[in-house]
Order: structure tokens, then sequence, then C-alpha cells
């Protein structure tokens, strides 16, 4: 087997996995040995679950499956073989994380929202009053409003970083 990036991973594909290798799209097993798999990602389970190759009945959910992996947990022990059924955002795991268009979308909707209210409570004594029980300067109310838009956008420049360093 040869090794291939996890961009290019399609549905199909033969993946092999060993201790410590992080899974990178989901499969079905079809061999493995010892094998268990970190899933806290995706469950929240605190201790490593065991996956096998054996066949499951049809009729459970996904996550129960003992012979599903999927992308974004960590093999704990044991080795697999497995063959890829889902990757990128057709994965348990990019159902999950990302952001569509219309969440970005909403999150800077509201920090406009933030910006406008938080600019009339200091420029209007009426809103000032109706709004406020301590008096501030304009400048601390300004400072408290750079506060939440900063910590959102750190967050995202965060994310974009750990999806920079996926790919690379």
């Amino acid at each position: 087997m040869s090794s291939l990036p996890t961009r290019k991973l399609v549905t199909g594909d033969v993946i092999q996995l060993e201790e410590g290798d992080k899974i990178s799209a989901d499969g079905r097993l079809v061999e493995s040995q010892s094998f268990y798999v970190d899933v806290s990602i995706l469950t929240g389970e605190s201790l490593p679950v065991s996956r096998s190759a054996e066949p499951v009945a049809e009729n459970i959910r996904a996550s129960d499956a003992a012979n599903l992996i999927f992308a974004g947990s960590t093999v704990a022990a044991g080795r697999g073989v497995a063959v890829v059924f889902a990757t990128g955002t057709h994965t348990e795991f990019g159902q999950v994380a990302p952001l569509d268009v219309l969440q970005h979308s909403l999150i800077w909707l509201g920090i406009a929202v933030e910006w406008v209210l938080m600019l009339s409570i200091i420029y209007s004594p009426t809103l000032r009053k109706i709004f406020t029980t301590a008096s501030l300067q304009p400048w601390q109310y300004l400072a408290l409003l750079a506060c939440p838009p900063l910590v959102l956008m750190a967050d995202e420049l965060r994310k974009r970083f750990l999806k920079l360093q996926k790919v690379a």
C-alpha cells in the first residue's frame, strides 16, 4: 500500500490503520486486530471503543455500528483495514463540524447589530438612560463593544489556521 494525502482520499479507497493514526475519512472495517478507536471528538466517550470487521445489524445507528470508523477519531490500539465510504463534509464529523455560509453570515450580522446597538446607546442620551445603570465614558463603551467581535474573529482565525495545518 502507498501513502496518500488526506485530501486525495475518495470513496472506495482502502486505508490501513494502526495505533496513533488519525482517521481521515469514514470507513467500514474489512480487517481488524484488537482495534480500538478514540471517538471522543464525536461522542464524548472518555474511553476508546472497540471496533471490528464483524457484520452488524442493518437497523442500528451508524455511530453504534462496531464495524464503522469515523473521520476525526484516532486509533487507540490495534491494526485495521477499512474501505472509505465518505470523505470531507460528507463524513459524520463533517456534518457536525463546519459552519455553512448562512451560519457565518448570521455571526457577522450579530456583530453588526451589536455595534449598532452599542453605538446607539453611547451617542443617544435617551437610550443610555434606558440601557445603563453605570455612567461610563464613550471610550469605555467602545472598549466593551470591541471585546466580543475580537473574540469571534480570533476564534475564526484559529479555525482557519488549524484547517490550513490539516491540509499541509
